[in-house]
């Protein structure tokens, strides 16, 4: 009778184990498959349209430098911005300035950045994806440091967006796709059915992310938009000959261009909104929209009622490269960044946002572009 009974728990222990790794294989791998599936497809993005993906380097975000390794750093300009975590990330033109309640350290290649002539940045999870000059997506997580090569891209990453669990990234010279990094799978945004990837969409330059929809522009003004029926081009050869911007804002597709700022009509042109700005991002708060400039700071403007108001101008004759929603310690704020550093916007007033400024722990670097590496 007791050896039955010890039977009888030996056969349920070993079905709970194999049922705990069941559920165990289910969530680190099925799962997020199947998460990846259902937001490509609810973006009307085919599977069979698939990039590869490949792991070019792992290292472990704490590992020890070489103890003999010094850097010079020269001057400091600004790439972006992101905060996540508890972190602010910086991108400089010499790698990634991390910054914490425990100090600041910059990431180079040392600490296993494929490049540190980064461009982009996006939060994902409770990490960031870096974009940089050579075609690679680096995920900074808090533990490790990953390189993805996706596809053939080998041009610089023009763009990074995080919704719905992918990350959209777009190249100038590589098309753009739906990525799932913990999957290691993507999906071309550039492609039709049965076609495969298309030769216009070879050169991204502007990418907008909606829930059911994502926006491609392209470096010889033409905006192509994507969801459940298919690609379809919606404005062609926009005034500048280059997208600078888009926005989805409700129904509309915001355009920005060297001319100024546009509303695709959905018939294959462009409505001139404003004409006066050299346009670099676009950010809709409600009834706001701000407009970042090249050379003229940040445009508030109010778009209600229909019409095209005029609220604010902020840091006039200023560069500003992105306008982004940093979250983490800097609460929610709507930050405009160019090469001077980075704003905290509201509808009529900006301040200096504080960033990171030390490097490796010690105090000695306070920089962003390197310049020399000794042993």
């Amino acid at each position: 009778m007791a050896r039955r009974r010890f039977v009888r728990f030996v056969v349920l222990g070993l079905v709970v184990l194999l049922a705990a790794g069941g559920l165990t294989t289910y969530v680190a791998a099925i799962r997020p498959a199947r998460r990846f599936l259902d937001d490509a497809h609810r973006l009307g993005l085919r599977t069979a349209d698939t990039v590869p993906v490949v792991v070019e380097g792992e290292r472990d975000l704490h590992a020890a430098r070489p103890r003999d390794v010094r850097l010079w750093t020269a001057a400091r300009e600004v790439r972006d911005v992101v905060a996540v975590a508890g972190r602010t990330v910086v991108l400089t033109p010499g790698g990634a300035l991390l910054g914490g309640r425990g100090g600041s350290r910059l990431l180079t290649t040392l600490d296993g950045l494929a490049d540190v002539d980064l461009r982009v940045a996006a939060p994902f999870g409770d990490g960031v994806a870096l974009g940089g000059a050579d075609g690679r997506i680096t995920l900074v997580g808090p533990e490790r440091v990953k390189i993805l090569r996706v596809g053939k891209a080998t041009g610089p990453v023009q763009e990074v967006v995080a919704a719905g669990g992918l990350l959209f990234v777009g190249w100038l010279g590589g098309g753009a796709v739906a990525l799932e990094p913990g999957a290691l799978r993507a999906v071309a945004l550039d492609a039709e059915p049965g076609h495969g990837r298309r030769a216009d969409l070879a050169s991204v330059a502007a990418l907008a992310v909606d829930r059911h929809r994502y926006a491609l522009g392209t470096t010889d003004g033409h905006v192509h938009v994507g969801d459940g029926r298919g690609l379809r081009r919606v404005c062609a050869a926009v005034p500048g000959g280059r997208v600078m911007a888009l926005a989805f804002d409700g129904d509309t597709l915001l355009v920005g261009t060297p001319l100024g700022l546009f509303r695709a009509d959905g018939r294959g042109a462009c409505t001139q909104l404003r004409g006066d700005l050299l346009v670099t991002a676009l950010h809709g708060d409600g009834p706001l929209l701000h407009v970042a400039t090249f050379d003229d700071g940040v445009h508030v403007l109010d778009r209600s009622g229909g019409a095209v108001r005029a609220v604010a101008h902020l840091l006039p004759r200023t560069r500003i490269d992105h306008l982004r929603r940093l979250g983490g310690d800097l609460d929610g704020a709507l930050a405009a960044i160019g090469p001077g550093g980075a704003h905290a916007l509201t509808a009529a007033a900006a301040r200096p946002l504080p960033l990171p400024r030390g490097g490796d722990g010690d105090g000695r670097l306070h920089g962003g572009h390197v310049t020399a590496l000794l042993r």
